[in-house]
């Protein structure tokens, strides 16, 4: 079973991949870290713990983290059109969620990957303003990354900030910039790929056939 650690920012898209990542059986979720992106701080930490316990798992533990970027303000319109003003849509999601830790992201990064005996991934889908803190903090902690990967950047598919800028690397360049040079294994997922990573009909029925619960609605 792979020990993953999940560095998100929810918004619909990150709450699908939490919800989804629940269910793996190969993954082995050791915490889920928040940064600011396609919400503010507030929201995302509160989405993140939604989420999970809508999916039955509020005992993965979720820590709030940056609240901004590295060097720069958050992004003004930082995903308001396309997430809602609280990073669902506006929807509310009606479950008893756990609590926020009281550890900050960075810290719970660089303690976990100082202690563990078994080598992390982190999955990244949002701005990496964390795991860049956590790099510039504890440089040593980067030896027990087993991959880190990515969404962020784009190569061939237009921008969704502007005609050439992806979202996550937008919001916080310096910390991409930090993260990508940083030596680790990289599994960089550019929009180009997301893009293509469609629900069709007929997927969206054979989802609902084999779970017929609640995640499969939200899904």
């Amino acid at each position: 079973m792979q020990k993953i650690l999940i560095d998100c920012d929810p918004g619909h898209d990150d709450a699908v991949a939490l919800a989804l990542a629940t269910r793996a059986k190969e993954f082995d979720i050791v915490g889920v870290s928040v940064v600011a992106g396609n919400s503010i701080l507030k929201n995302t930490v509160r989405n993140a713990l939604d989420i999970l316990a809508f999916a039955d798992a509020a005992d993965i533990a979720v820590y709030a983290g940056s609240s901004s970027p590295l060097k720069r303000p958050l992004y003004n319109n930082s995903g308001v059109k396309i997430h809602g003003e609280n990073g669902l849509g506006n929807q509310k999601i009606d479950v008893h969620a756990g609590k926020v830790q009281s550890m900050h992201a960075t810290d719970f990064i660089v303690q976990t990957l100082s202690r563990t005996t078994e080598k992390i991934t982190l999955v990244c889908l949002g701005p990496l303003t964390n795991i860049a803190q956590a790099f510039l903090k504890a440089p040593d902690c980067k030896d027990n990354v087993e991959r880190i990967v990515i969404m962020g950047g784009a190569v061939y598919a237009p921008g969704n900030v502007n005609s050439a800028t992806e979202f996550n690397f937008f919001v916080d360049p310096e910390a991409a910039k930090i993260v990508i040079g940083s030596g680790c294994e990289i599994y960089l997922h550019t929009l180009d790929i997301t893009m293509k990573a469609l629900f069709n009909k007929e997927e969206i029925e054979r989802l609902e056939e084999h779970d017929r619960g609640k995640l499969s609605r939200l899904v």
